[in-house]
């Protein structure tokens, strides 16, 4: 459920100077990436960015969740910004750099609440980077809650989850399925399923591009029904 968004839009122009010896002035500054500047005999590579930012308004009532959300924000901002100014004007780059970061929300309960952000970047590749953060937040608390702590404590959950992920991950790949790339992936390992939301009455883990498919299959998302998972769920996450 998205309400009230804030669209954070950020572009930043670098020029860079370059100077380049007389003979294959031309030459050698388009080499570089760049434009040769007759006038001021100057070789001009341009890099730019952009950063669009789409920010959950809605919970921020909540102090915890501000912080956190700002944290985590702050710091995707400040790495890609110190990559780009280190080296974000290559040669041959068909455009900008950027940035977006999109969020969806969900609801468990009235003190349980989950965040998802959908962060996508492009660095000059063949295709954008596609990658989740996801934060499930307990407001009683003010902590957010990690995925192992969903389970009655000495229980192995990954065994009565990991054979329902990969049957649902089969069906909705279907062509570009590929049993060891799920089972690498997804599995029973726990990393594997740190990006993950709540709702009133599911699981839904999410995988970005190559985690357990190829690109082309785009991200994934399983949704387990929680009543399926009642032997193994704490007492307050059944529902």
């Amino acid at each position: 459920m998205r309400s009230l968004m804030k669209k954070i839009l950020l572009i930043i122009c670098a020029v860079f100077m370059l100077t380049a010896p007389v003979i294959a002035q031309e030459d050698d500054c388009f080499e570089k990436g760049g434009m040769w500047d007759a006038s001021q005999q100057q070789c001009v590579v341009q890099g730019s960015l952009e950063i669009n930012i789409d920010y959950p308004l809605s919970v921020m009532q909540y102090d915890f969740v501000e912080q956190t959300v700002d944290e985590f924000i702050q710091q995707r901002k400040t790495e890609f910004i110190q990559f780009f100014s280190e080296g974000g004007f290559f040669p041959g780059v068909p455009a900008p750099w950027g940035l977006w970061i999109e969020y969806e929300e969900y609801q468990f309960s009235d003190t349980v609440i989950s965040l998802s952000f959908t962060i996508s970047d492009y660095t000059g590749g063949a295709h954008p980077n596609s990658y989740f953060q996801t934060f499930t937040f307990d407001l009683a608390e003010n902590r957010v809650i990690a995925f192992d702590e969903l389970f009655v404590e000495g229980s192995d959950p990954l065994s009565t989850i990991y054979p329902i992920v990969q049957q649902k991950l089969t069906e909705l790949i279907g062509d570009y399925s590929d049993p060891q790339w799920i089972e690498t992936g997804s599995g029973e390992n726990l990393a594997n399923y740190q990006s993950f939301v709540l709702t009133e009455n599911s699981l839904i883990i999410l995988f970005p591009p190559y985690q357990v498919a190829a690109y082309a299959a785009g991200p994934q998302q399983v949704e387990i029904p929680l009543a399926d998972l009642s032997a193994i769920l704490k007492p307050e996450f059944v529902p």
